[in-house]
């Protein structure tokens, strides 16, 4: 009786151990469709001019980019407030750059070494 138990346990544990490989793989063909999805939304952008993203999943991804995207693309914020430089930056800068020269972006960051990189990259005035 108890090796037909432990044998279940493990035939759950492997099914379950599927439908999370499974969960994973669901969840990485979404992020390959948003990033299809915001790919072909920027194209024909002219305030975008610098188009290269690499959300690597750590703060943004595709699906978060894409949202910002048609915030600032649709809604046209005057004021934006951004807690952390990385690859929102890159989409927030050229937004009030080129695409909205009114707005007002501050951009708060606690690693100098991180905030001077995307200044020299990004043009961002000085903090």
């Amino acid at each position: 009786m108890l090796i037909h138990i432990t044998s279940n346990i493990k035939k759950w544990l492997h099914r379950l151990n599927i439908i999370k490989n499974l969960a994973r793989i669901e969840s990485h063909n979404r992020e390959i469709l948003m990033a299809q999805i915001f790919t072909s939304s920027i194209v024909d952008v002219e305030w975008l001019k610098t188009k290269s993203f690499s959300p690597s999943g750590s703060a943004a991804n595709y699906s978060l980019l894409y949202i910002l995207f048609r915030v600032l693309n649709d809604i046209r914020p005057q004021n934006i407030l951004e807690f952390g430089i990385g690859q929102t930056t890159r989409l927030t800068s050229q937004y009030a750059t080129y695409g909205n020269p009114s707005a007002q972006l501050a951009v708060v960051e606690h690693d100098g070494i991180w905030l001077e990189l995307f200044k020299t990259t990004l043009g961002l005035g000085q903090s």
